[in-house]
């Protein structure tokens, strides 16, 4: 969905604005889109390592803290996989359940700034992974969150981290803003996935009477039953936990 969304609006992206950027997986294809600047927020000094191997790029500027709406310190809990993936500002709670295999095992502090407080940052398409501290991070655009026009987020039907922002915040606050949810993406056994977000601007009447009823469908419990047939591979994994579950309750 990321590469099509980005193939698609390639004429009215002005620049990349990624907030919680990892080790980079996204900026190859950021990179295909010509002559825009990319700009990368990642606090996390384990991405970091990795990520800094495109800061010859002319075209990308790296920052070593996160946004948020505050200009502060705070502990960042700090995961032991894959260069700390999955690790977030909010403490976990049940990211455990659906991805047991990331560990929090540490917490380090990290400097939070708002965006409206940075210069000289121009782009209007907003990348956003930062484990359900979606909501202070765009708080902390005020008044310059007009100058968006695209926004690819993280969303989360359940709270994996503690007060974390959940879709229908999210769909609530970007709606107050002009934006709407246009594509939107579970991961198949998981209440857990993407979304897009695009400046009211870009459409017509009917394609925002169209897209409010589908957005807000997209999140019952109904749509995502059917959405883990989606993928077979998941569905058997889902499958063979519960079995793996049932079995080892009929035991005890």
């Amino acid at each position: 969905m990321f590469v099509e969304l980005l193939q698609k609006y390639e004429n009215k992206i002005t620049g990349f604005i990624q907030v919680g950027a990892h080790v980079g997986q996204q900026v190859e294809s950021f990179l295909k889109i010509k002559n825009k600047n990319i700009y990368l927020f990642e606090p996390n000094n384990q991405a970091l390592e990795k990520l800094k191997e495109y800061e010859n790029e002319a075209r990308i500027k790296i920052f070593n803290f996160g946004l948020g709406n505050d200009n502060t310190t705070v502990q960042f809990f700090t995961s032991s996989n894959k260069r700390g993936v999955s690790s977030s500002v909010l403490k976990p709670r049940l990211h455990e359940k659906y991805f047991p295999e990331v560990k929090f095992q540490q917490k380090e502090s990290i400097q939070i700034k708002k965006f409206s407080s940075l210069e000289k940052i121009n782009g209007n398409f907003l990348v956003i992974d930062v484990q359900g501290y979606e909501l202070e991070v765009l708080k902390g655009f005020e008044d310059k969150i007009n100058n968006i026009d695209f926004i690819f987020s993280e969303i989360s039907m359940v709270k994996l981290y503690e007060n974390n922002t959940l879709v229908s915040d999210l769909d609530k606050f970007l709606n107050e803003k002009n934006f709407l949810r246009i594509k939107t993406s579970f991961i198949s056994n998981v209440p857990h996935g993407d979304a897009f977000y695009i400046s009211k601007k870009f459409l017509s009447k009917s394609e925002i009477f169209y897209y409010k009823i589908k957005s807000r469908f997209q999140i019952t419990s109904l749509y995502r039953f059917f959405n883990i047939f989606k993928n077979k591979k998941k569905l058997i994994f889902h499958l063979k936990n519960k079995t793996k579950k049932y079995l080892k309750f009929t035991k005890t």
